[in-house]
């Protein structure tokens, strides 16, 4: 699992991805923790080539794909737990 620190809301991050440097704003929801965002449509260059869009497209799924899904805070149950309901103390 991937820990991300936690950071300031609207805070800017730049990230380097194969096509070049992206911009994300650290944006935050309740009960779901932190995320980035990124619009793909500003600042684009108009001398973007078909192949590099679909780069970009990739790079940007590939990131997203890679970040945290797990809350951190959640109460962790084991796999063992789920197939017999049982629950640890730790999780009653």
């Amino acid at each position: 699992d991937q820990i991300w620190p936690g950071r300031t809301v609207g805070e800017k991050l730049g990230l380097q991805l194969p096509y070049g440097t992206m911009t994300f704003t650290v944006g935050e929801l309740e009960g779901v923790s932190q995320y980035l965002a990124c619009s793909l449509m500003s600042p684009l260059s108009r001398s973007l080539s078909p192949e590099e869009g679909v780069r970009l497209a990739d790079d940007c799924a590939r990131m997203l794909l890679s970040l945290p899904v797990s809350n951190p805070d959640a109460p962790q149950t084991s796999r063992r737990a789920l197939l017999f309901g049982r629950r640890s103390c730790e999780n009653a």
